[in-house]
């Protein structure tokens, strides 16, 4: 390491914790940070992926979650189309780190799209 650089940003090993609210028709807002009702991130992160799908079986496999959106600064909002309105749409986020590492995915969790 040169000296006045940043040490390296570490991978994270935790997922994020995450909070769903379905406060806006055709979007689904997602609060998390690195402890719960604390939007921070871990030290080293840059921000949260977020992969997705709309499906009408459960999604139990993370390779299934096609579709990805990365944020930043929480809440992350995805909004879908109004023909979605009423389909179950599954996810699980990861936090990234500014090099594009990412840590493990939380739990695949589903929500009613409204």
């Amino acid at each position: 390491r040169t000296s006045g650089q940043a040490p390296p940003a570490p991978v994270a090993t935790t997922p994020p914790w995450y909070k769903v609210v379905l406060a806006l028709i055709a979007t689904i807002t997602i609060y998390y940070g690195a402890t719960p009702g604390k939007k921070a991130k871990p030290r080293g992160q840059h921000g949260v992926e977020c992969c997705y799908l709309i499906s009408d079986t459960p999604v139990v496999d993370y390779a299934l979650l096609v579709h990805s959106v990365f944020d930043t600064n929480s809440p992350l909002a995805i909004e879908f189309s109004g023909n979605d309105r009423g389909k179950t749409v599954y996810f699980a986020l990861r936090w990234e780190n500014s090099r594009g590492q990412k840590g493990p995915f939380g739990p695949i969790m589903s929500a009613i799209i409204p």
